[in-house]
């Protein structure tokens, strides 16, 4: 999601124009998982997406861990699209700090 979206005029319902815009700054979807850590990926199984044309298909994510906190998830190389060569998601886990 673009962080640097405008704000909505209205507090609850965007305009026509808001709405779209919104709609095209961000990625979402949920899918079971299944990890193969031996191998090192997991399988997405797309269950509910934003773009329709994803559900039932099956996501391959290379995961790799950095230390105890931070785990890696690399796109498979055949589902970028040129001229993407490589997309990487960092999942970082965040201590509190008791503060």
């Amino acid at each position: 999601m673009n962080p640097n979206q405008p704000k909505w005029k209205s507090a609850t319902v965007p305009t026509r124009e808001e709405a779209k815009s919104t709609m095209e700054s961000f990625i979402a979807y949920c899918s079971r998982v299944e990890v193969h850590a031996k191998e090192g990926f997991v399988l997405h199984y797309v269950e509910v997406a934003k773009n329709p044309n994803n559900i039932g298909k099956t996501w391959k994510r290379w995961s790799k861990f950095e230390g105890p906190n931070r785990l890696i998830l690399r796109i498979d190389s055949t589902e970028n699209t040129p001229p993407v060569v490589e997309s990487t998601l960092v999942w970082e886990r965040v201590e509190d700090s008791g503060n």
